[in-house]
């Protein structure tokens, strides 16, 4: 197929890039930085400069595509939730949808994200994709943007409403993790409130999935069967990182420190993936424990990670002695680190190389 997304500097956007080159699909990306995206984007594909929160962008006018999925979104949590923070959530949203729609031909299938913030804070209430959306401000914006992008041309219309996607390459884990490190974390609140999550592998796959799957239809509540409390959330991540969780955190101070967002983050959500599992889709990660130990459990014996990725239309034969000149090394390094190399062994890079190098740690 031949694919628009949009977002697809994002999270899931990169890793859902990723996945569908390698089923074959074609790619397309719009983005508002072409050069930035390029060095951003770990996959081949078409990039058109544009910005859709702005307007139509006439160049997507004359193409043809199979399908879209759209992921673009300012980020819920990037702020307190001020009346103009809540324009320029709904103007992201809504906005760009409208002008998606007006710049495309009519399509196959459109993907769009939206969240499980839909249903608003519904206690033990197990809610289902046919159960109705809640009535606070995230809730109605969910809401109304599933009803905007109802209205792009396409046979096959899903909203992914993903809970709290798992990943240890950022997103809202990473804002979670700082205190866990830090031994000062705890539950939110009572703790008793529901959590529904997803494993950013699961949640790559389950798109894929729905574009194979012809009855997938709608609302899809993109989260692990798995949902647990947020106490058993929390007790999960400080095992996987091996550091004690005993500071919980007031609703007062959440309410300081967020504003009309802190809502939202001790809202309980007890969904379910009923339309995913009745599909016959197959979960890789349907336990908390097993999901964090995958995405941190690194962190328990000291490992740091950083995956930085790019893509270059080079086969590896002649990418790769450009990597085993140690020399070069300092290239592919940050400069803030000031990597020098002191000393090397002589020849390429291979197994028992020795280098001797000195970096700013800040």
């Amino acid at each position: 197929m031949k694919i628009l997304i949009t977002g697809a500097t994002g999270l899931i956007g990169q890793q859902v890039g990723k996945s569908l080159v390698r089923e074959g699909h074609d790619l397309t990306i719009v983005t508002r930085d072409a050069v930035k995206a390029r060095l951003q984007i770990p996959f081949p594909a078409e990039i058109i400069e544009g910005d859709l929160g702005k307007g139509p962008i006439e160049k997507l006018k004359s193409l043809k595509f199979d399908g879209v999925i759209a992921l673009a979104g300012e980020n819920v949590a990037s702020g307190r939730w001020t009346e103009a923070k809540k324009n320029e959530l709904r103007n992201s949203r809504i906005q760009m949808t409208k002008n998606l729609a007006a710049s495309i031909k009519p399509v196959e299938i459109v993907i769009s994200a939206s969240g499980i913030g839909y249903y608003g804070d519904r206690g033990e209430e197990v809610l289902t994709e046919d159960s109705s959306a809640g009535s606070d401000f995230l809730a109605q914006l969910c809401c109304e943007w599933e009803n905007e992008t109802a209205k792009v041309p396409a046979v096959r219309h899903l909203f992914f409403r993903f809970g709290v996607v798992l990943s240890s390459a950022g997103g809202a884990l990473e804002k979670m993790l700082l205190p866990f490190r830090l031994a000062l974390g705890g539950k939110i609140g009572t703790g008793k409130q529901w959590m529904s999550w997803i494993h950013i592998d699961d949640a790559i796959n389950a798109i894929s999935f729905a574009l194979k799957t012809q009855s997938l239809d709608g609302a899809i509540n993109a989260i692990s069967p798995q949902v647990v409390r947020n106490v058993e959330f929390t007790k999960a991540l400080a095992e996987a990182i091996g550091k004690p969780a005993i500071f919980p955190v007031p609703r007062l101070a959440l309410k300081m420190a967020f504003g009309d967002f802190s809502e939202t983050v001790i809202a309980s959500q007890r969904a379910q993936p009923t339309r995913l599992e009745a599909a016959g889709f197959e979960f890789k990660y349907k336990s908390i424990s097993h999901a964090l130990e995958n995405t941190l459990g690194h962190l328990r014996s000291g490992e740091e990670v950083l995956v930085a990725e790019q893509y270059l239309p080079l086969k590896k034969e002649a990418l790769f002695p450009f990597f085993s000149d140690a020399k070069n090394l300092a290239k592919i390094t940050p400069p803030i680190l000031n990597f020098q190399i002191t000393k090397v062994s002589e020849g390429p890079l291979k197994s028992g190389a020795l280098i001797e190098y000195r970096l700013k740690v800040h």
